[in-house]
């Protein structure tokens, strides 16, 4: 998120400068085509958790901010 173009909260910047995740998630589309997103939980008791994926499709250069 160093690199969005858009106003991130204090919180949520210190969060990033100490090595900690949030909520927000950040998709800029390069170019068109297909890309796969997987996320998984990296807490600890969540290990067993299986990863999510998503298929994209972007068919116009983008940005997602939420």
């Amino acid at each position: 998120m160093k690199e969005a173009s858009h106003k991130q909260s204090d919180l949520k910047r210190e969060m990033e400068f100490s090595k900690m995740h949030s909520d927000v998630l950040f998709l800029k589309g390069l170019r068109t085509g297909t890309a796969t997103l997987s996320v998984r939980l990296m807490e600890p008791g969540y290990e067993n958790v299986e990863p999510a994926f998503v298929t994209l499709t972007i068919t116009e250069p983008f940005v997602v901010i939420p």
